[in-house]
């Protein structure tokens, strides 16, 4: 390799590990809903808690929740695809997993839909839950805080 390449080679290695020292971390999957920007009141969070175990005990799909303050620069698709790769939500044969992710400061949330659901959950329908049913419920849960919308 030539000098040149070599300090093209290493100037990339530093930016891309410094880089990563500073990406947001994905939590520790603790139970279907990972409540880490405090948005649920203990009964609310509850109930969806019970709800969705209830759901995948049903041999439905996997569902899982994660609420976070801030995503901290980094965009909601790429965290989400992080989510999915570190949780592994949904069975191995199925692909059936599916992970609703909601950033407060950024006002975004994003439905990561397993391989095996991706004719039925279409972006389309995504897109519609979020907006009929999500950003509803979020904002009857935490109104006066801050209104989502799309």
């Amino acid at each position: 390799m030539k000098t040149e390449s070599k300090k093209k080679f290493f100037f990339i290695f530093l930016i891309s590990s410094a880089l990563s020292l500073f990406s947001l971390e994905v939590p520790r999957l603790t139970g279907p809903v990972v409540d880490n920007a405090g948005i649920f009141k203990k009964s609310d969070f509850n109930s969806l808690t019970s709800h969705l175990l209830s759901l995948n005990s049903q041999n439905g799909p996997q569902i899982a929740v994660l609420t976070l303050k801030s995503l901290e620069g980094e965009s909601i698709e790429s965290f989400s695809i992080k989510v999915a790769e570190k949780w592994k939500i949904g069975s191995s044969e199925n692909d059936d997993g599916v992970i609703i992710l909601i950033s407060l400061d950024e006002h975004k949330i994003r439905i990561e839909v397993g391989y095996g659901l991706e004719g039925t959950l279409t972006d389309a329908k995504c897109s519609l839950i979020i907006r009929n049913i999500i950003v509803q419920s979020i904002n009857k849960i935490i109104i006066n805080k801050f209104s989502f919308s799309f």
